[in-house]
């Protein structure tokens, strides 16, 4: 990886748009972690629900 750093940047310019990509690259992963974190929240919730409406079946019966 060094060495390829190495390679690609060679001006002000070119660590400028590296920097810039490292930005948006950790904006995007954050989302997508916000994104995962969300939907296991919803799922426990989703499965917290659900158990309730079977322990209530199960009085029923």
């Amino acid at each position: 990886m060094n060495n390829y750093f190495d390679q690609t940047i060679k001006t002000q310019a070119d660590l400028d748009e590296y920097k810039d990509f490292q930005v948006w690259m950790n904006k995007v992963l954050n989302e997508s972690i916000s994104d995962i974190i969300y939907a296991v929240k919803e799922g426990e919730e989703g499965m917290q629900k659900g158990h309730k409406k079977i322990e209530m079946f199960k009085q029923i019966q």
